[in-house]
């Protein structure tokens, strides 16, 4: 009985081994890894910091939501620059929520 119980610890003990030693080769990728771009790496045409920040607490920080709208004002006027349209969707949501 106890030879047996011995067999079962020693073959419970290999297993845990060989997991430790390949199982756990391969780590866990995490689930979201932050993208860093520095500015000479940026090719895009950004707006002003400041149009941005006061953009982005129109929106309470709905980046999505920004794009869809500077991408919507861009459609209507190609013609203008990237600060123009962040101040356009700026204008936009200031009269609609009725401050003009």
């Amino acid at each position: 009985m106890t030879l047996l119980i011995l067999k079962l610890f020693i073959s419970i003990a290999i297993l845990c081994f060989l997991y430790f030693l390949y199982g756990r080769k391969t780590k866990a990728k995490p689930r979201y890894k932050a993208k860093v771009i520095s500015p000479s790496q940026n090719n895009k045409p950004q707006a002003s910091r400041n149009l941005q920040i006061k953009l982005l607490r129109l929106l309470h920080n709905d980046r999505h939501t920004a794009k869809r709208l500077i991408a919507l004002a861009k459609a209507r006027n190609p013609d203008k620059s990237i600060d123009w349209w962040v101040e356009k969707v700026i204008f936009d949501l200031e009269r609609d929520r009725g401050r003009y």
